[in-house]
């Protein structure tokens, strides 16, 4: 059994409606998942990104 389209559409466009994906519950958590991610207008200060890294 495959999916409706509509996860699939929301998250590729519309060339996704004839994917072949299989129903899964983990397939659609993944496709229904949405990530919201706000970023600040200001620069980092400097040295902020090695700071983090090591």
């Amino acid at each position: 059994m495959t999916y409706t389209p509509t996860y699939l559409q929301a998250r590729y466009g519309a060339q996704a409606a004839t994917w072949p994906v299989p129903r899964h519950p983990v397939v659609e958590h993944i496709l229904s998942h949405r990530s919201v991610r706000n970023f600040l207008p200001d620069a980092l200060p400097p040295d902020t990104v090695q700071t983090r890294v090591h």
